[in-house]
């Protein structure tokens, strides 16, 4: 191989690596989210917010700054973003932390015909297996799930309208990606998506409403854990193939779950633990054939 295969072959095994990094700290935010003592709404508003502040000055330490060709690119991803963190905070809040990110976990399902077609990416039957059983392992899951007591069925609705628009904000940045860096692209869409939710902040506070000290020490928390995790898979969407990144994201629910039972006292039936070990096994067969492909898989 020559050195420029060399060196796309080394970014491909770090984008994957940053992938599956970005899915544990989103597992470690969904349960974050519980924490501070903040209606939805806002929170979803200042921690854009705070995020915008934060890579903007990320940006300008790197000496660029933030074009306005690139926010009018990227406004579609950040009004995605704006939709999905509305409905996914109040999914978080409404049914179980496990449900929630159980029900993300579709995200490769929405996924793997926008990657064939738009971006020309070769979906093998191997991968489509494999996403199968993972969704085997996630509906074993979820009707586990529905025997705990703080189960809702609006809100698992919320989470999968959440999931949706995360679809959509998933493949419009690794369209952007393309044309921006991760920085450029994240700060984008973090700017758009504090603009799009400022209103509905002020309608729900009632008016301008600055959090406290503790609220902001946990929002702070969210733009740095879950924040990071962005960071990553937006780095990882130029190096990975879409149907690879959307499909380790099923990584991410065995982490919330685990959280949520430790510290939010969300327990793990026996049922829900086999729907887990599904998915995990069938999302590690994925990342050991994306990374060690055989010439001979037929696409699907």
């Amino acid at each position: 191989m020559g050195p420029n295969v060399d060196r796309a072959e080394s970014l491909h095994r770090v984008g994957v690596a940053m992938a599956l990094a970005a899915t544990v700290c989103w597992g470690i935010g969904n349960v974050m989210v519980r924490q501070p003592d903040l209606h939805w709404p806002q929170l979803a508003f200042w921690r854009m917010l705070l995020g915008a502040g934060v890579t903007a000055a990320l940006l300008a330490a790197t000496r660029r700054r933030l074009s306005w060709t690139c926010i009018r690119a990227c406004w579609p991803a950040g009004a995605a973003l704006a939709g999905w963190i509305l409905c996914y905070y109040l999914a978080l809040l409404s049914t179980t932390v496990t449900d929630a990110s159980l029900i993300s976990s579709l995200l490769p399902v929405f996924l793997l015909g926008v990657a064939k077609r738009r971006f020309g990416e070769r979906i093998s039957l191997s991968l489509v297996g494999m996403v199968a059983a993972a969704l085997a392992g996630i509906a074993l899951a979820l009707y586990g799930s529905s025997a705990v007591p703080s189960w809702s069925l609006q809100g698992d609705g919320m989470a999968l309208v959440s999931t949706l628009l995360f679809a959509l904000h998933f493949a419009l940045a690794k369209q952007a990606r393309q044309r921006f860096t991760a920085l450029e692209f994240q700060t984008a869409i973090y700017v758009v998506a504090s603009v799009i939710l400022l209103p509905v902040e002020v309608i729900d506070a009632r008016g301008f409403e600055i959090p406290d000290l503790v609220v902001w020490e946990w929002i702070a928390a969210l733009v740095i854990v879950p924040g990071t995790g962005h960071l990553l898979m937006n780095w990882a969407h130029r190096h990975v193939a879409l149907s690879i990144t959307s499909t380790i994201t099923l990584a991410s629910t065995p982490v919330s779950a685990i959280g949520a039972a430790l510290f939010l006292d969300e327990p793990i039936v026996v049922i829900q633990a086999v729907g887990l070990a599904v998915t995990l096994v069938a999302l590690a067969t994925v990342i050991e054939i994306d990374l060690h492909p055989v010439d001979h898989r037929e696409p699907a």
